[in-house]
């Protein structure tokens, strides 16, 4: 996460040191997004580590697509893509018709990811 973040608009999400990023990743296990539903959650791992994830919880009802991240040395291998259709597809499983998130407005490689996968934007006032 710490890497994956680093440099983009959103960077503050993941913090400044490994220890940041692991207590923000322990926030959305604690349910401080909602309740973590770990059945549309992913991660990928490379020699053991994890290298992509999805963090999907359930926030005021809805599903949330909380955290996704590809560390550096995995990106352009559509592993954030891949992992964003298998949430998708989870949640359909489940139920569920719609997937939410939250990214800034100037983070336009996000932006290019999720529309790629059916996302649209609603930007709140």
């Amino acid at each position: 996460m710490l890497a994956s973040y680093r440099g983009t608009p959103n960077e503050a999400d993941a913090g400044q040191t490994a220890a940041s990023a692991t207590a923000e990743i322990r926030r959305v296990f604690d349910g401080e997004y909602g309740k973590l539903i770990l059945e549309a959650s992913f991660v990928v791992c490379d020699d053991n580590k994890p290298v992509a994830a999805t963090l999907v919880t359930s926030w005021q009802g809805e599903p949330l697509l909380a955290y996704v991240f590809t560390a550096p040395s995995h990106t352009g291998r559509g592993l954030a893509r891949s992992l964003i259709g298998a949430s998708m597809n989870a949640l359909a499983v489940q139920g569920h018709g719609r997937l939410n998130l939250a990214v800034t407005e100037d983070n336009t490689r996000a932006w290019k990811l999720y529309e790629s996968v059916g996302f649209q934007r609603f930007i709140s006032a």
